[in-house]
Protein backbone atom coordinates (compact mmCIF):
# COMPACT_ATOMS: atom_id res chain seq x y z
CA UNK A 1 0.00 0.00 0.00
CA UNK A 2 1.30 3.41 -0.94
CA UNK A 3 0.18 5.79 1.77
CA UNK A 4 -0.06 5.53 5.55
CA UNK A 5 -1.91 8.02 7.72
CA UNK A 6 -1.79 7.93 11.52
CA UNK A 7 -3.56 9.92 14.19
CA UNK A 8 -6.41 11.03 11.91
CA UNK A 9 -8.13 14.25 13.01
CA UNK A 10 -11.72 14.27 14.25
CA UNK A 11 -13.46 16.60 11.82
CA UNK A 12 -16.79 16.82 10.07
CA UNK A 13 -18.72 15.12 6.37
CA UNK A 14 -19.10 13.59 2.85
CA UNK A 15 -17.75 13.07 1.85
CA UNK A 16 -15.43 14.27 2.94
CA UNK A 17 -10.33 18.62 5.09
CA UNK A 18 -8.94 16.94 2.00
CA UNK A 19 -5.31 17.66 2.74
CA UNK A 20 -5.23 16.45 6.34
CA UNK A 21 -4.98 12.75 7.00
CA UNK A 22 -4.88 11.49 3.39
CA UNK A 23 -2.57 12.93 0.74
CA UNK A 24 -3.69 13.12 -2.90
CA UNK A 25 -2.65 10.01 -4.77
CA UNK A 26 -1.52 9.80 -8.39
CA UNK A 27 -4.16 8.38 -10.71
CA UNK A 28 -3.62 4.70 -11.49
CA UNK A 29 -5.11 3.04 -14.55
CA UNK A 30 -4.48 -0.67 -14.00
CA UNK A 31 -7.91 -2.36 -14.29
CA UNK A 32 -7.21 -4.98 -11.61
CA UNK A 33 -9.42 -5.54 -8.59
CA UNK A 34 -9.81 -8.04 -5.79
CA UNK A 35 -13.18 -7.16 -4.23
CA UNK A 36 -13.60 -7.56 -0.49
CA UNK A 37 -16.52 -9.78 0.44
CA UNK A 38 -19.57 -8.06 1.93
CA UNK A 39 -18.18 -4.60 1.22
CA UNK A 40 -20.25 -1.75 2.74
CA UNK A 41 -22.39 0.50 0.59
CA UNK A 42 -20.62 3.63 -0.65
CA UNK A 43 -22.74 6.77 -0.67
CA UNK A 44 -22.34 9.39 -3.39
CA UNK A 45 -22.86 12.96 -2.15
CA UNK A 46 -24.07 12.76 1.46
CA UNK A 47 -27.71 13.85 1.95
CA UNK A 48 -28.35 16.42 4.66
CA UNK A 49 -30.76 14.02 6.35
CA UNK A 50 -27.82 11.94 7.59
CA UNK A 51 -26.35 14.87 9.54
CA UNK A 52 -27.18 15.98 13.08
CA UNK A 53 -28.66 19.47 13.05
CA UNK A 54 -27.69 21.88 15.83
CA UNK A 55 -30.52 22.89 18.17
CA UNK A 56 -28.47 24.56 20.92
CA UNK A 57 -28.94 28.10 19.65
CA UNK A 58 -25.20 28.77 20.01
CA UNK A 59 -23.88 31.69 17.92
CA UNK A 60 -22.47 30.75 14.54
CA UNK A 61 -19.32 32.05 12.85
CA UNK A 62 -19.00 32.64 9.12
CA UNK A 63 -16.60 30.52 7.06
CA UNK A 64 -15.02 30.96 3.65
CA UNK A 65 -16.79 28.83 1.04
CA UNK A 66 -15.74 28.21 -2.58
CA UNK A 67 -18.30 27.06 -5.15
CA UNK A 68 -16.70 24.56 -7.53
CA UNK A 69 -19.40 23.00 -9.74
CA UNK A 70 -22.84 21.45 -9.95
CA UNK A 71 -23.31 17.75 -10.57
CA UNK A 72 -26.43 15.83 -11.55
CA UNK A 73 -27.06 12.76 -9.41
CA UNK A 74 -29.66 10.06 -9.02
CA UNK A 75 -33.19 11.29 -8.36
CA UNK A 76 -34.39 14.85 -8.64
CA UNK A 77 -32.42 18.07 -8.60
CA UNK A 78 -28.66 18.37 -8.57
CA UNK A 79 -25.67 18.65 -6.23
CA UNK A 80 -23.64 21.78 -5.54
CA UNK A 81 -20.00 20.96 -4.79
CA UNK A 82 -17.53 23.24 -3.08
CA UNK A 83 -14.82 23.63 -0.46
CA UNK A 84 -15.24 25.23 2.98
CA UNK A 85 -12.25 26.63 4.87
CA UNK A 86 -11.92 27.06 8.63
CA UNK A 87 -9.85 30.22 8.54
CA UNK A 88 -10.37 30.88 12.26
CA UNK A 89 -7.79 30.28 14.98
CA UNK A 90 -10.10 27.89 16.82
CA UNK A 91 -11.75 24.58 16.00
CA UNK A 92 -15.34 24.48 14.78
CA UNK A 93 -18.23 22.03 14.89
CA UNK A 94 -21.66 21.65 13.29
CA UNK A 95 -20.52 22.84 9.87
CA UNK A 96 -23.42 24.09 7.75
CA UNK A 97 -23.20 24.76 4.01
CA UNK A 98 -26.04 26.64 2.32
CA UNK A 99 -26.82 27.17 -1.36
CA UNK A 100 -28.67 30.39 -2.19
CA UNK A 101 -30.32 30.76 -5.59
CA UNK A 102 -30.61 34.39 -6.68
CA UNK A 103 -32.43 36.13 -9.53
CA UNK A 104 -31.06 38.93 -11.73
CA UNK A 105 -31.81 41.46 -8.98
CA UNK A 106 -30.06 39.33 -6.34
CA UNK A 107 -33.37 38.39 -4.77
CA UNK A 108 -33.44 35.01 -3.03
CA UNK A 109 -35.68 32.65 -4.98
CA UNK A 110 -34.58 29.29 -3.56
CA UNK A 111 -32.17 27.65 -1.14
CA UNK A 112 -30.91 24.35 0.23
CA UNK A 113 -28.52 23.39 3.01
CA UNK A 114 -26.63 20.49 4.52
CA UNK A 115 -25.12 20.18 8.00
CA UNK A 116 -22.05 18.07 8.75
CA UNK A 117 -21.26 16.72 12.24
CA UNK A 118 -17.85 16.44 13.85
CA UNK A 119 -15.09 18.96 14.53
CA UNK A 120 -12.61 20.73 12.24
CA UNK A 121 -9.30 22.11 13.49
CA UNK A 122 -8.10 25.62 12.71
CA UNK A 123 -6.86 25.78 9.12
CA UNK A 124 -8.76 22.69 7.97
CA UNK A 125 -10.78 22.60 4.77
CA UNK A 126 -13.74 20.38 3.99
CA UNK A 127 -15.35 19.38 0.71
CA UNK A 128 -19.13 19.78 0.87
CA UNK A 129 -22.01 18.61 -1.30
CA UNK A 130 -25.44 20.24 -0.96
CA UNK A 131 -28.43 18.66 -2.66
CA UNK A 132 -30.81 21.10 -4.35
CA UNK A 133 -33.87 18.86 -4.53
CA UNK A 134 -36.30 21.45 -5.93
CA UNK A 135 -34.48 23.64 -8.49
CA UNK A 136 -36.04 26.96 -9.48
CA UNK A 137 -35.15 29.39 -12.24
CA UNK A 138 -32.31 31.63 -11.10
CA UNK A 139 -29.56 33.87 -12.41
CA UNK A 140 -26.72 32.75 -10.15
CA UNK A 141 -26.01 30.82 -6.98
CA UNK A 142 -23.97 31.43 -3.85
CA UNK A 143 -22.39 28.91 -1.50
CA UNK A 144 -22.07 30.15 2.07
CA UNK A 145 -21.03 28.34 5.24
CA UNK A 146 -21.05 28.77 9.00
CA UNK A 147 -20.24 26.74 12.11
CA UNK A 148 -20.12 26.84 15.91
CA UNK A 149 -16.88 27.42 17.78
CA UNK A 150 -15.68 24.24 19.45
CA UNK A 151 -14.01 24.89 22.81
CA UNK A 152 -12.75 21.31 22.93
CA UNK A 153 -10.72 21.63 19.76
CA UNK A 154 -10.35 18.78 17.30
CA UNK A 155 -8.79 15.79 19.12
CA UNK A 156 -6.49 13.33 17.42
CA UNK A 157 -7.90 9.91 16.65
CA UNK A 158 -5.75 6.78 17.11
CA UNK A 159 -6.29 5.60 13.54
CA UNK A 160 -4.17 4.47 10.63
CA UNK A 161 -5.21 4.62 6.99
CA UNK A 162 -3.47 2.65 4.24
CA UNK A 163 -4.62 2.43 0.64
CA UNK A 164 -3.49 1.65 -2.87
CA UNK A 165 -3.70 4.38 -5.51
CA UNK A 166 -7.26 4.61 -6.90
CA UNK A 167 -7.57 2.59 -10.11
CA UNK A 168 -9.98 2.23 -13.01
CA UNK A 169 -12.48 -0.63 -12.82
CA UNK A 170 -12.93 -2.88 -15.83
CA UNK A 171 -16.63 -1.98 -16.13
CA UNK A 172 -16.07 1.76 -15.66
CA UNK A 173 -15.63 4.07 -12.71
CA UNK A 174 -12.92 3.88 -10.07
CA UNK A 175 -12.18 1.86 -6.95
CA UNK A 176 -9.87 2.04 -3.93
CA UNK A 177 -8.66 -0.85 -1.77
CA UNK A 178 -7.15 -0.26 1.66
CA UNK A 179 -7.44 -0.75 5.41
CA UNK A 180 -8.22 1.30 8.53
CA UNK A 181 -6.68 0.41 11.89
CA UNK A 182 -7.47 1.38 15.48
CA UNK A 183 -4.21 1.83 17.39
CA UNK A 184 -5.94 2.94 20.59
CA UNK A 185 -7.17 1.06 23.66
CA UNK A 186 -10.87 1.87 23.22
CA UNK A 187 -13.35 0.89 20.49
CA UNK A 188 -14.13 3.60 17.94
CA UNK A 189 -17.56 3.96 16.37
CA UNK A 190 -19.05 6.25 13.71
CA UNK A 191 -15.77 6.75 11.80
CA UNK A 192 -16.37 7.87 8.25
CA UNK A 193 -14.02 7.28 5.34
CA UNK A 194 -14.29 9.80 2.51
CA UNK A 195 -12.77 9.79 -0.96
CA UNK A 196 -12.63 12.99 -2.97
CA UNK A 197 -11.97 13.21 -6.70
CA UNK A 198 -10.24 16.41 -7.82
CA UNK A 199 -9.67 17.98 -11.23
CA UNK A 200 -6.50 19.66 -12.48
CA UNK A 201 -7.40 22.89 -10.65
CA UNK A 202 -7.98 21.10 -7.35
CA UNK A 203 -11.76 21.52 -7.64
CA UNK A 204 -14.20 18.81 -6.63
CA UNK A 205 -15.46 16.28 -9.13
CA UNK A 206 -17.28 14.28 -6.47
CA UNK A 207 -17.36 13.24 -2.82
CA UNK A 208 -18.12 9.66 -1.74
CA UNK A 209 -18.08 8.08 1.71
CA UNK A 210 -18.84 5.10 3.88
CA UNK A 211 -19.35 4.77 7.64
CA UNK A 212 -17.28 2.01 9.23
CA UNK A 213 -18.65 -0.41 11.79
CA UNK A 214 -17.12 -0.09 15.26
CA UNK A 215 -13.37 -0.74 15.28
CA UNK A 216 -12.06 -2.62 18.30
CA UNK A 217 -8.70 -1.84 19.96
CA UNK A 218 -5.88 -3.03 17.72
CA UNK A 219 -8.29 -4.02 14.94
CA UNK A 220 -7.37 -3.48 11.29
CA UNK A 221 -10.24 -3.64 8.82
CA UNK A 222 -9.98 -3.74 5.02
CA UNK A 223 -12.25 -1.59 2.88
CA UNK A 224 -13.36 -1.59 -0.73
CA UNK A 225 -14.55 1.75 -2.10
CA UNK A 226 -16.07 1.01 -5.47
CA UNK A 227 -18.47 2.46 -8.04
CA UNK A 228 -16.77 5.86 -7.83
CA UNK A 229 -17.93 7.75 -10.90
CA UNK A 230 -17.16 11.25 -12.15
CA UNK A 231 -18.07 13.35 -15.17
CA UNK A 232 -14.37 13.49 -16.08
CA UNK A 233 -11.32 11.53 -15.02
CA UNK A 234 -9.88 12.94 -11.77
CA UNK A 235 -6.34 14.28 -11.82
CA UNK A 236 -5.87 13.33 -8.16
CA UNK A 237 -7.70 11.83 -5.21
CA UNK A 238 -7.72 12.49 -1.46
CA UNK A 239 -8.85 10.06 1.25
CA UNK A 240 -9.72 11.19 4.77
CA UNK A 241 -10.92 9.68 8.04
CA UNK A 242 -13.48 11.72 9.97
CA UNK A 243 -14.78 11.26 13.47
CA UNK A 244 -18.45 11.32 14.53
Amino acid sequence: MSDVVSNGRCIALVLLACVGCGKPEPVATTPQREPIADAPVVHTQPPAATATLDTSGAPRVALTAEFHRTRVGAGTGYWVLGMVHNDHTHAITNLRAEVRLLDAEDKLVGQAEATFPGRYAAGDQAPVAVHVAAPVEHERLELVASAIESPDGAPELPLTLEYDPPARAELGGWFVLGAVGNTGTQPLDGIRLEVVGLDRSGHLLGVDWLVLDALGPGEVRPFDLGELRYEQAPTSFALELRGP
